[in-house]
């Protein structure tokens, strides 16, 4: 992400990847404000001589949903400038993707709002690429510093199926990650247990001249890339990053679940620990964010977060599309580390 110009609430961004509408998605909120060019079909003329163009209009919109959708950022609201088109009080959205500006007008600036927009503008945009495996096994995943997601997994790497039994084993491995080390990653890291990594690491760099990141690792399934991430984010490669911060989080609040200490989780539960000031950090999924957006509530979570920060929490929002998130989920999408 890009900033423009940022003037007390106001800031105007350029988007640049699909991870900036992401993050929008989270920094926009009911009640802000986004200012856009768009296109809206008005109808001309009247009885069969009517017919629906395409105008283009400059909208003040009164947002009250937002969501990202694989590729675009959708933000709804209603109308609140009048034009020759329109009139205040019009339903009405706006899509955003990759390369083009917002403007926003906040009504206010949670911490952690300004903390993950800081992270998406100062952020280095990189793509990096894990390798998760032992002799029979291979999971491959590409991560940043917000996400992560697997791109394959494959058993029986000597298989018939796959038509590499008359290769060596660095060669199997080799030919089927080939693609994927030809993409511009900042990062390429080999992890698994044995000495497979360093065999294929060497072998790699010996035919091609890539270099790669070497990190020991026990476990080859998909539920250990998010434990193996976290590894490596401690290790500096995904320092400071969204990514380990939610990962850190929820594995301290399991620590205190399981040692029956310094814990809530559940809706009524957190929201008496909050309103009792015993809350050191607020844990909350995006699942509940968005939710809470498409029910009219979210007034009352952002209350929440807000009141959390101003007793000096710490607040922490988990994306549900991680493992972390999904583990979050599963306590009910709201939990808290307390102070006592």
């Amino acid at each position: 992400m890009r900033l423009i110009e940022k003037n007390n609430l106001n800031f105007e961004l350029m988007i640049e990847t699909l991870e900036d509408l992401w993050v929008l998605s989270q920094f926009i909120v009911p009640s802000d404000k986004v200012f856009a060019t768009t296109e809206r079909k008005v109808k001309i003329g009247s009885g069969d001589k009517a017919k629906q163009v395409k105008k283009i209009i400059f909208v003040e919109l009164d947002v009250n949903k937002t969501n990202f959708d694989s590729s675009v950022l959708r933000v709804s609201g209603e109308i609140c400038n009048e034009t020759e088109f329109t009139a205040v009080g019009q339903a009405h959205s706006l899509n955003f993707s990759v390369n083009d500006k917002i403007k926003i007008l906040k009504k206010s600036v949670l911490k952690f709002e300004e903390k993950l927009l800081d992270n998406a503008i100062n952020s280095k945009k990189s793509k990096n690429f894990l390798v998760l495996f032992d002799k029979d096994e291979l999971i491959a995943a590409e991560f940043s510093d917000f996400n992560y997601s697997i791109l394959f997994d494959k058993n029986g790497l000597g298989s018939k199926k796959y038509h590499l039994e008359e290769l060596n084993e660095e060669e199997q491995k080799f030919k089927i990650l080939e693609s994927f080390l030809n993409r511009d990653y900042s990062n390429i890291i080999f992890s698994g247990p044995g000495i497979y990594k360093e065999k294929l690491a060497k072998y790699i760099k010996d035919k091609t001249g890539q270099k790669i990141i070497v990190f020991p690792w026990t476990d080859v399934s998909n539920s250990a890339v998010a434990k193996c991430l976290k590894g490596v984010s401690s290790s500096g490669v995904l320092e400071n990053s969204q990514l380990s911060k939610e990962s850190d989080s929820v594995s301290n609040l399991l620590l205190n679940i399981n040692s029956g200490s310094k814990n809530c989780y559940g809706y009524d539960n957190c929201v008496e620990s909050i309103n009792s000031g015993a809350v050191e950090t607020l844990l909350i999924s995006t699942k509940l964010i968005e939710n809470s957006k498409d029910d009219g509530n979210y007034a009352e979570i952002n209350d929440l977060m807000k009141l959390v920060e101003q007793l000096n929490g710490d607040l922490v929002i988990v994306n549900s599309k991680n493992e972390s998130g999904r583990i979050l989920d599963g306590l009910g999408s709201i939990a808290c580390i307390l102070r006592y």
